[in-house]
């Protein structure tokens, strides 16, 4: 039996005032998978989409690439309901902007190394 190894992290909008919603709501999340990616990409992103998480990259360490997943929406056919209606897939030397900082960018390649 193989082990998923994944590692995750999310960047939390704490800027906004929160009447509604728990303050820590994640804007962006990057796994980075290194045996997860199956899972990452079918099951993972569907959760992620259906909580509103705008901005969901997947780096796949293996097959040295970067998805940028956004759009989320409703759909019958994907798990849990919900998947990303964009998903894209940015090379060296193009560069990505977070949603969430449309002032920054980040190499591409930079993500991949």
């Amino acid at each position: 039996m193989t082990r998923s190894r994944s590692r995750t992290s999310a960047w939390c909008d704490r800027t906004r005032a929160h009447t509604n919603a728990h303050p820590f709501h994640a804007v962006l999340i990057v796994e980075i998978a290194e045996s997860s990616y199956r899972t990452d990409r079918e099951y993972e992103a569907g959760l992620y989409a259906r909580a509103g998480v705008l901005d969901y990259w997947i780096v796949d360490v293996v097959r040295d690439v970067l998805e940028v997943h956004r759009e989320p929406e409703t759909s019958a056919e994907a798990a849990y309901g919900w998947r990303y209606r964009s998903v894209t897939t940015p090379r060296p030397p193009e560069i990505v902007t977070p949603l969430v900082a449309p002032r920054s960018s980040i190499r591409v390649a930079d993500l991949l190394s």
